[in-house]
């Protein structure tokens, strides 16, 4: 019994990190490059992060601290100016002229 036991939470580990695999690798592709990056250059869009890559980093690191916040005030149940945050790293972008790769 102790082995199905395992058998079966080894399974499980193994679906879990399938579907991870799986999820990272649709976020790759949509934040990698566009698939035709010569209709962006003869329309003159530019990712972000290389147009203006210290810039985009900011944005980065402020979007990452955001979601660790997120994430942590989830496990504790905390409430806070979230929103007020993401819709702040958002405008920003907007000014910036992101696109929906970026």
């Amino acid at each position: 019994m102790r082995r199905l036991g395992r058998a079966r939470a080894l399974l499980t580990t193994m679906r879990r990190t399938v579907r991870i695999d799986r999820e990272l690798g649709g976020l790759t592709s949509l934040c990698g490059p566009s698939p035709v990056p010569v209709t962006e250059r003869s329309f003159g869009a530019e990712a972000l992060r290389e147009a203006v890559p210290a810039q985009h980093a900011e944005v980065v690191k402020a979007y990452a601290s955001l979601l660790d916040t997120k994430v942590q005030r989830l496990g504790l149940k905390l409430d806070g100016d979230f929103d007020e945050r993401v819709h702040a790293v958002a405008d920003r972008l907007g000014q910036m002229g992101a696109g929906p790769r970026d």
